[in-house]
């Protein structure tokens, strides 16, 4: 007891330490992850498929300290996708379930939610959920609303298609009730009808880099229109087993492709 109790506190140690040395070097502003890989994780460990979530739940907890003692000052989940409604009605009423826990944990004063001040958002067609969880999710955002710290975007009951269409249609319907003229409808007007739709700023919306776990490479419809010039980092690690040591990798590799990020933004801005 007393020998892991040691280790613990050493291993504390060596991560203030190593995220005091990162903080020297630039450190991206906002960290988007499609946690992936639950599911074969826990087939992997001869589990039920869904048992994989709860385990994923812990890393995520994990992660938002770590994005807090790193700085990071925003971050991006893509927690459930609108393709996620084809599957198995017991493995989305467990996953609801836990969902609804984690919110309730965020409205906790003890929780790092409420520790840090991060202001809540919850991303996505919300119409589509249980009633009571769509009231949970609204709850944490206003419970959240006025608070000063970092932003945690979570996309639920999202696709970046359903975002870009939804946009698009209220830009439209404003240019039929004479709100916009035709010459207004570009790229621009619809960055900002996007950040409308997630209550943000047009700044926020661009994530410096996109992590994915368990080895997929690609983005599964997640953040099309934010991401063209994210930069993009693929874990081969589940995302239950995903642990701190990736975590000083992601952001050692972000640092030695931080000049090749620049030069892309620049870009992106003229």
């Amino acid at each position: 007891m007393l020998i892991s109790k040691l280790y613990q506190i050493l291993v504390s140690k060596i991560t203030s330490l190593l995220f005091f040395l990162i903080k020297f070097g630039p450190v991206p502003r906002h960290l988007a992850i499609i946690m992936d890989g639950n599911r074969r994780w826990a087939k992997q460990k001869g589990l039920p498929p869904s048992e994989g979530h709860p385990w994923g739940s812990k890393t995520l907890t994990n992660a938002l300290q770590w994005c807090y003692d790193s700085g990071i000052r925003q971050l991006t989940l893509f927690a459930f996708s609108i393709e996620n409604y084809k599957r198995p009605e017991e493995e989305r009423r467990r996953l609801f379930a836990l969902t609804r826990e984690k919110l309730v944990e965020m409205l906790d004063s003890r929780d790092v939610v409420q520790r840090y001040r991060v202001r809540v958002t919850v991303v996505g067609d919300l119409s589509l959920l249980p009633e009571d969880l769509q009231h949970l999710m609204y709850s944490v955002m206003k419970e959240t609303a006025e608070n000063e710290g970092p932003r945690l975007n979570i996309c639920f009951s999202y696709t970046a298609r359903d975002e870009i269409c939804t946009a698009m249609v209220h830009m439209i319907d404003d240019f039929l009730e004479s709100k916009l003229s035709l010459m207004d409808m570009n790229a621009n007007m619809l960055d900002e009808y996007i950040a409308r739709g997630q209550q943000m700023s047009k700044d926020c919306l661009t994530p410096d880099i996109i992590l994915r776990t368990s080895g997929e490479t690609r983005l599964s419809d997640f953040l099309l229109w934010q991401s063209s010039y994210s930069l993009l980092y693929f874990s081969t690690r589940m995302w239950p087993d995903f642990g701190i040591w990736d975590f000083v990798r992601l952001l050692f590799w972000y640092q030695r492709h931080w000049k090749e990020y620049q030069r892309l933004r620049k870009l992106q801005i003229h």
